[in-house]
């Protein structure tokens, strides 16, 4: 009978506990010692205290070189049919394809690439054809490349010619102060001619009324395109023309030149623009054969 009693007081005093805890307001119940009461900083600590999985890491991996080396070129994967075929004779074709695409999205590294391979034919059509893309996107950035190129091999001389196009349609002015830093040689003097004839056919009165402004360093090639444009119009003032030539055996074969074609048409008056000339006695002789 007493073991039955005691059972019955056990049970009770586990049901009036749990029925304490859960009425007891949040302030009663156990906190740590070091932390206030409250529901909002109970739950926030054992949330923080469940150790977290670390974030994958997806980021995109960067290559640093060395300082003493140059960095390496971001090259898409290269179709081998653009290697096997760069000397046969649809290289050129699958090489355009190829650099044209890669230069639709970064240019420089497509000229950098395409700078390390042998010179071919498929390699001069495809940097004709990466620098017209570059041009349009940005003529200024091509140019600099171009004038960066070494001096041997056709490709410099190429490129130049291209873009003398589009200097010529666009700045002509600005054309030539950056083709005007090109290293005093062949390649400046026909890069600079190239410019200058198309500034000539598209806009002579433009040439004509900026001689003054071209760049010292290459005038001689503004005044030797523009003379032959203007003749038909103007045999007199192109004539004039040559006469600022200054490098002197240039200036006397060009108006040499000139003084025969119009001399054939026209021997009278061909022959009083030379006597009244600012030519010296010996560079008229020369002009005129001794005639």
């Amino acid at each position: 009978m007493w073991l039955r009693a005691f059972a019955c007081g056990s049970i009770i005093a586990v049901v009036g506990g749990m029925v304490w805890i859960i009425l007891s307001p949040p302030s009663r119940r156990s906190q740590p010692a070091d932390q206030p009461a409250g529901d909002e900083t109970v739950v926030e600590t054992v949330h923080t205290s469940v150790p977290r999985k670390p974030k994958p890491d997806i980021s995109p991996a960067v290559n640093v070189a060395p300082a003493n080396k140059p960095p390496a070129i971001k090259q898409p994967a290269v179709p081998p049919a653009v290697i096997a075929k760069w000397q046969e004779a649809d290289g050129p074709d699958l090489a355009v394809a190829f650099v044209s695409e890669w230069g639709a999205k970064d240019p420089a590294a497509a000229a950098q690439w395409l700078v390390s391979q042998p010179d071919s034919p498929a390699r001069s059509s495809a940097a004709e054809a990466l620098a017209d893309i570059w041009a349009r996107r940005d003529l200024n950035a091509s140019t600099k490349w171009a004038i960066a190129l070494s001096d041997e091999g056709i490709l410099k001389p190429l490129i130049l010619d291209r873009l003398a196009a589009l200097w010529a349609e666009k700045a002509p002015l600005i054309g030539a102060g950056y083709y005007a830093t090109i290293a005093p040689g062949e390649t400046r003097k026909l890069s600079a001619s190239a410019l200058f004839e198309r500034w000539a056919k598209r806009d002579p009165a433009g040439l004509y009324g900026s001689l003054l402004r071209v760049p010292a360093a290459i005038s001689d090639e503004a005044r030797t395109s523009l003379a032959p444009v203007l003749f038909p119009r103007n045999s007199t003032e192109a004539m004039n023309v040559l006469c600022g030539v200054k490098n002197r055996e240039l200036r006397i074969d060009s108006i040499g030149q000139m003084y025969d074609y119009w001399r054939r048409r026209s021997r009278a008056s061909a022959s009083a623009w030379l006597a009244a000339s600012p030519l010296t006695p010996e560079e008229r002789d020369r002009v005129s054969g001794g005639q």
